[in-house]
């Protein structure tokens, strides 16, 4: 038994609904940012504290990864999306509801938490269903249903918090949006994962033919004791993180990448509104009226709903130098395409490269390398800012692109030994 015999259209369909959970978990994060003026208000606490809830979110991706990818493993694909679902979509409702900043964080951290199953569980997921050569063409599409979570989660964030009952209503989105998928990963999504559908066909085989010496790989290989089989399955993204070299270079690749992502994400006000405003009083002059100034700061609102739309492209050496008051701002958002453009290759790449190279244990793999970026960029979260105000917008993107550049050597090097490495590795695909 093996997914990738199914029908064309079940594979398409348990696919989307994969790649549209990846989505939706990246639309959570992303809608919340655009109300933190309101929560601000609200609990009254600084932005800075507010704040901590996307690094909390962030800790909880970081902390959920290393649970969920080796549980499917185990039990399989889908109790886990099931289960994880459920409990992702109460902890948005929650979420919601919260009367505090303490309740706020909390929950997000296990909105993170449960959300992190598609993070390494889908990369599982499409291996099963496509082969090496399929997968070329369909994880861009995965990626891309990925990407517009983030794409089109500030502007509609945005918008409730404006002009919506509530800023709760970010939360609430997210609540029923999680909810519709819920249905459709319990009446539509089956059990994928291959050595799960080949001790349900050994189970099947036994109890129809009486004969207890067919034995499922997975059986041999553990034994039947299902603390045993967890035990190993939690402790093997340890083991890949610190023995395979391959992890490690995607990891460290990957978290260099999610740095400046997040990084820049967090100094979009600092960068645009404050360069942008300078102008305005540059050129407002002593006798300006104070209806340009309105005008002005119109401008920079634009700019900024602009610039989050663009929420996936980054911009680092373009940007370095053309975000200065004297500059249109402008050339700072056409510098982000680029970087854009490189960062949807990086993911694309590295996800692959682990899920080709490690196959049925693709999930522990991507459960190494996505723990390891969101705890760095959770890290950086709360740093950004202040990196910004002290070093200024030039000095801290020329260390971001510094950072960039150490990496480079990564994919080269995997290009010229990767399959030496892969030959020497118990858990590599052969």
């Amino acid at each position: 038994m093996d997914a990738r015999n199914w029908r064309l259209g079940i594979r398409i369909i348990s696919s989307l609904i994969v790649s549209s959970i990846a989505g939706l978990v990246g639309f959570s994060r992303a809608i919340d940012c655009e109300a933190s003026t309101q929560i601000t208000a609200e609990f009254g606490v600084s932005k800075l504290a507010e704040s901590l809830a996307i690094s909390t979110y962030l800790f909880g991706y970081a902390a959920g990864s290393l649970v969920t990818g080796p549980f499917s493993e185990t039990v399989g694909r889908s109790p886990v999306y099931v289960i994880s679902m459920i409990l992702f979509t109460l902890s948005s409702m929650a979420t919601a509801l919260s009367p505090n900043l303490g309740a706020q964080l909390t929950f997000r951290f296990f909105a993170g938490f449960f959300g992190s199953t598609p993070l390494v569980c889908a990369g599982g997921s499409l291996t099963d269903l496509w082969s090496p050569k399929e997968n070329i063409y369909f994880f861009p599409v995965f990626s891309i249903l990925s990407f517009v979570g983030n794409g089109v989660g500030p502007p509609i964030g945005g918008y409730l918090a404006q002009y919506g009952p509530s800023w709760r209503w970010v939360d609430w989105v997210t609540t029923i949006l999680a909810g519709v998928l819920l249905l459709a990963v319990i009446f539509l999504l089956p059990e994928t994962f291959k050595l799960m559908l080949w001790k349900w066909k050994t189970q099947h085989v036994r109890k129809v033919t009486g004969n207890e010496r067919y034995k499922a790989p997975s059986e041999i290989e553990k034994g039947t004791s299902l603390p045993r089989q967890l035990f190993e399955s939690l402790y093997r993204p340890f083991f890949l993180a610190i023995y395979e070299p391959i992890v490690i270079l995607i990891a460290l690749y990957l978290a260099i990448t999610y740095v400046i992502l997040f990084t820049s994400l967090n100094g979009y006000t600092f960068m645009f509104s404050d360069t942008v405003q300078e102008r305005a009083k540059i050129s407002q002059g002593p006798n300006r009226e104070e209806g340009y100034e309105h005008a002005e700061n119109q401008q920079v609102e634009n700019i900024l709903c602009s610039v989050r739309r663009l929420y996936r492209f980054r911009f680092l050496w373009m940007m370095t130098y053309t975000t200065r008051s004297d500059i249109s701002p402008w050339s700072a958002i056409i510098g982000s395409v680029p970087f854009g453009f490189g960062f949807v290759l990086v993911f694309v790449t590295c996800y692959e490269y682990l899920m080709d190279s490690y196959a049925i244990y693709a999930a522990s793999a991507l459960d190494s390398a996505s723990c390891i970026r969101y705890l760095i960029a959770d890290v950086m979260m709360p740093v950004s800012l202040p990196l910004y105000s002290n070093l200024g917008v030039e000095w801290t993107l020329t260390m971001l692109g510094g950072l960039s550049a150490l990496m480079v050597p990564v994919p080269y090097v995997l290009y010229r030994w990767g399959h030496v490495i892969r030959r020497k590795s118990k858990h590599a695909a052969s």
